[in-house]
């Protein structure tokens, strides 16, 4: 079962502690592949904290590990980063920023195959 739902991004403390590891530190890409969701969301879609789910956009699609958030209903929230980087489209309707809120996302559970972010590091990828 899938929902749609709407996409925010932004910084967290977890993601600019680990930010100083690099950018393809595997500690970095856990922190930025956290995504937080309303614990009713979790409920209706069926899902249970730290499983992996699938994400998807108009731009891409990308897996992340799902937990309890206290964000509002509706709302999927995703540190920026190189997951998030795969959700958002590279238009930037002049501005020069692309953006980073207000996506509509379509969150699942994810299926065997697919390869997390964290992973391509360590399998050379």
């Amino acid at each position: 079962m899938s929902h749609s739902l709407v996409l925010i991004t932004g910084r967290t403390a977890e993601q600019g502690h680990t930010l100083h590891l690099g950018e393809h530190a595997n500690e970095y890409l856990r922190a930025t592949s956290q995504v937080e969701m309303n614990p009713q969301d979790l409920l209706r879609l069926g899902l249970v904290q730290r499983q992996q789910v699938l994400l998807q956009t108009l731009s891409g699609q990308v897996e992340a590990t799902v937990s309890a958030g206290s964000v509002p209903e509706g709302i999927v929230f995703l540190p920026l980063g190189p997951t998030a980087s795969q959700l958002v489209a590279p238009e930037t309707e002049g501005t020069g920023m692309p953006l980073l809120k207000g996506l509509a996302v379509t969150v699942r559970p994810a299926l065997d195959g697919i390869i997390h972010l964290g992973e391509c590091e360590s399998a050379g990828r």
